[in-house]
């Protein structure tokens, strides 16, 4: 891997870290690789445990229970340390970022396995960025189920969530896809210039919009095209967003798509006017700063939350939205 900086080499354990990201690829040679919710646990065939001081986890330790079933590969590309049910701004920020690695391996190794989570949240995306590699194959994707092992003669490991003082990895990424993969954002058959990304079928926390089908009615009169980007493959996402001139959407996790848009590309965000949640706007700084972000705020109606004090449900005066947008 000749783009990459050997940083690490003990027994049969290699680190490598590239030039550009700020992340670390560590190569292992003869492991058993068993994914858990919150993690993993890895150990060669001789049942030693690797030092969680050469990993840099605390997670890698020697397995003592029993697997549903085994498969072998000879080289197997592994996106992170965490196999929860993580959402999109979570897997954009913190895992998808390994693919800057991944893009060397699999011109290097062409039969290198992906595994793949098969029952995450977000599946279909994790998919759909392996396609941005030239000449990806389909069959090199092998979906996994949680206690599986997975036995590898060199398994690659992306450690570590990227480290950046202005966080505008999302935008780092995007830029990835289009210069380095060289991708070409593909013309949809309609370009909707002003789009409505709804939340009417999400149902993941409790910051819900009590009056979200009124609020929705109305800005669909308004003359937005309403989407769903989760119905979405990332290049669908990628199209539609690049198009569009103006787009309406609460605040949440799926801002992260809004790095596909242009610069300029008025925005009106939808959120509760509280600290909390604008402690989370802020969060996504660096993706609004190029767009032209016009807030339209509502009310807390309730505490009880799921747990996230930003998830507290809410209302918004169809009167904001008729004067606004």
């Amino acid at each position: 891997m000749e783009a990459l900086t050997k940083t690490n080499n003990k027994s049969d354990i290699t680190h490598y870290t590239h030039p550009e990201f700020d992340v670390t690829l560590v190569k292992i040679c003869r492991c058993h690789f068993v994914p858990k919710p919150k993690g993993y646990i890895l150990y060669d065939g001789c049942k030693k445990t690797f030092s969680p001081m050469i990993l840099n986890r605390t997670r890698a330790k020697l397995a003592t229970s029993k697997n549903n079933s085994s498969v072998r590969f000879e080289n197997v590309f592994v996106w992170s340390d965490d196999f929860g049910d993580r959402n999109i701004c979570h897997w954009f920020k913190e895992q998808l970022v390994h693919i800057v690695f991944l893009y060397d391996l699999y011109r290097l190794i062409p039969d290198i396995k992906i595994v793949v989570y098969k029952n995450a949240r977000i599946l279909r995306n994790i998919k759909d960025v392996l396609y941005f590699i030239p000449n990806f194959k389909p069959e090199s994707i092998y979906e996994f189920d949680l206690g599986q092992t997975i036995q590898a003669e060199s398994l690659y490991l992306g450690l570590g969530k990227f480290k950046s003082k202005n966080n505008d990895l999302p935008r780092r990424i995007y830029d990835f896809f289009i210069n380095t993969c060289q991708y070409q954002i593909v013309t949809p058959s309609t370009i909707y210039d002003k789009v409505y990304i709804s939340r009417r079928n999400t149902n993941t926390n409790t910051r819900i919009l009590q009056n979200i089908d009124e609020i929705s009615d109305v800005i669909i009169n308004k003359g937005y095209k309403e989407i769903f980007v989760e119905d979405l493959s990332i290049q669908e996402k990628m199209s539609v967003l690049h198009f569009s001139q103006s787009i309406v959407m609460e605040l949440g996790a799926g801002c992260i798509n809004l790095c596909f848009c242009r610069p300029k590309t008025t925005l009106f965000l939808l959120f509760q006017d509280n600290a909390k949640n604008i402690g989370f706007k802020g969060s996504f700084k660096h993706i609004l700063k190029p767009l032209t972000v016009r807030d339209i705020t509502g009310t807390t109606v309730s505490q009880k939350t799921d747990g996230n004090a930003i998830n507290t449900p809410w209302q918004l005066e169809l009167s904001k939205i008729k004067d606004t947008i």
